[in-house]
């Protein structure tokens, strides 16, 4: 009979691989962290790392690496599990739990022993494990690592010992007598697989606020092209419309589903940090540089890598990452070896990228390779089934986390329809938030509102359309809908300077669709022989 394996199980902590991981600067702690210190010192033969976000993915990532790099480390697989609140003890343990079921079915053949470190972490997370495995719900031995600074300068680690009586005794609720390692239980898929005719299926069942017909039509152009491997998607639209939720279905629906997805707002880059970040790094590359980093890039490999605010790179990194869409490879810095990847990039902006590339800020062949299937996600201003939804939800979601019932008035809801709502969805659902706090009825009435709403509806407090008067006769309303944009258009276009991107602001569209509009429709308000108004 064939040896057991011993297996390894935990949370990628703050710490791993080492302290120094990702500082920049003055040299920090360079010692090994609790995984990497574990598996020097004692031998596994699977590790599975969970990552509660795209950090600590990037942190497993390096993990990874170094131990392929090693001979007689074991294998190390990295899991990204969703912990929204890392001292939710509720939160926390049915996801260990969930993942404690899934990794032990993959032995269900083989004979494993299973162990779990217990020092990457939050508190919270620690006291999990010992809830799991002290209720019997996971049959697993915990290991409490000692750092040198503890042990004369010598790593060592320990078992906790569970049958020592002076622990409390604790039963899991339809607890069995006995447990061979988790306790069966019937879990759905985190990724349920859909057909080629499954779209609207897919959409239901995706709990996303998506009712109006526009952005239904958006969710299927990009479902058909994410069946599609290795087409790169670019998302435009206004800050909080959704793009990062279109992103992550377009992960979900495609063949990379079960790969992982990264995520980078360039937006938060420094120029000191951003190559770093994005290609990584080898050890000693700047000062500050005390050990290797994969950067986002490796980590995503064979999976999706999300760009968000893509718009704020720098020429120099929007050339380096053109040559990885070309060639798939790239250099980290201070290292004269290429890293090979297979990475799928979903970019994303609230910019008008056409007219950056005008302008020389956004380059024109990464634009185009980008945009071979581009995406626009419409205002929720021109979604008022979407609207609706959101304030419903938002309120249920209130309700529920409170044990409420609050809800709204008609006119107060009318009042929410006929705002522009410049931040879109996360606007609306903070405002839903503000008032449900605010408000000290069960009923949000039209006072409950924040006073930019009130001002916005005029001084009936009821519509932002100004009052109208149907002629006897009656009126050609095409022609006169038409007269009234044309006239806002050229308003705008006047009061912007020519600058199409702040001219559609000001009407509220989106820059590409503005530019199609004025060209097509009313090409008079360019002027003879005017291009300036395209700039």
């Amino acid at each position: 009979m064939s040896a057991k394996l011993e297996n390894l199980i935990c949370f990628v902590g703050a710490r791993d691989p080492r302290p120094s991981f990702g500082v920049t600067g003055p040299a920090g702690n360079t010692e090994d962290g609790p995984v990497l210190a574990l598996l020097n010192h004692r031998k596994f033969d699977e590790v599975y790392l969970l990552c509660s976000s795209d950090t600590f993915f990037e942190r497993g990532t390096q993990i990874k690496l170094e131990c392929e790099e090693i001979e007689g480390m074991p294998k190390v697989n990295l899991m990204p599990v969703n912990i929204p609140d890392v001292i939710d003890y509720t939160g926390i343990y049915t996801t260990i739990l969930t993942a404690a079921t899934t990794v032990v079915q993959r032995f269900e053949h083989q004979r494993a022993n299973w162990f779990v470190l217990l020092d990457p972490g939050t508190p919270q997370m620690q006291t999990a494990w010992i809830l799991l495995v002290r209720s019997g719900e996971f049959s697993a031995g915990l290991i409490q690592g000692i750092p040198p600074r503890f042990n004369n300068g010598l790593y060592t680690s320990r078992e906790v010992d569970l049958s020592d009586q002076a622990l409390p005794t604790i039963v899991a609720a339809e607890a069995a007598p006995e447990y061979t390692a988790v306790k069966p239980k019937k879990t759905s898929k985190e990724s349920p697989v859909f057909g080629v005719d499954d779209f609207e299926k897919a959409l239901d069942e995706s709990g996303l606020a998506i009712r109006d017909e526009i952005t239904r039509q958006v969710f299927h152009q990009a479902w058909t092209v994410a069946q599609h491997d290795h087409f790169h998607h670019l998302i435009l639209g206004e800050t909080g419309t959704g793009k990062s939720e279109l992103a992550h279905w377009i992960h979900r629906c495609g063949p990379r589903k079960d790969k992982p997805m990264q995520s980078l707002n360039c937006a938060t880059l420094t120029s000191e940090t951003a190559a770093s970040t994005l290609f990584g790094h080898k050890k000693g590359a700047y000062t500050g540089a005390d050990t290797d980093r994969p950067g986002f890039l490796r980590t995503a490999d064979s999976g999706v890598l999300f760009l968000d605010e893509i718009g704020e790179l720098s020429l120099e990194l929007q050339a380096r990452l053109l040559h990885v869409l070309d060639d798939g490879s790239f250099y980290p810095l201070g290292s004269d070896e290429a890293v090979q990847v297979d990475v799928v990039i979903i970019a994303a902006t609230n910019r008008d990228l056409k007219e950056m590339e005008e302008k020389g800020s956004f380059r024109q062949d990464l634009y185009s390779r980008l945009s071979n299937f581009p995406l626009t996600m419409p205002a929720l201003r021109n979604r008022p089934e979407d609207m609706d939804f959101v304030i419903d939800s938002s309120l249920e979601k209130w309700n529920s986390a409170n044990h409420v019932g609050k809800s709204i008035s008609n006119s107060a809801r009318v009042l929410l329809q006929n705002y522009n709502w410049p931040k879109n969805i996360r606007e609306l659902q903070q405002t839903i938030i503000r008032v449900c706090l605010l408000s000290p009825s069960e009923i949000i009435s039209n006072e409950d509102l924040p006073q930019e709403i009130l001002e916005s509806a005029g001084k009936g407090l009821t519509s932002r359309i100004p009052s109208v008067h149907l002629p006897e006769n009656g009126v050609k309303l095409r022609e006169l809908i038409l007269d009234i944009e044309k006239e806002y258009f050229r308003q705008a276009i006047d009061r912007s300077g020519k600058v199409m991107s702040k001219a559609a602001a000001l009407v509220g569209w989106e820059g590409p669709a503005f530019r199609k509009a004025v060209k097509e429709r009313y090409p008079e308000l360019m002027g003879k022989g005017d291009t300036s108004a395209f700039m």
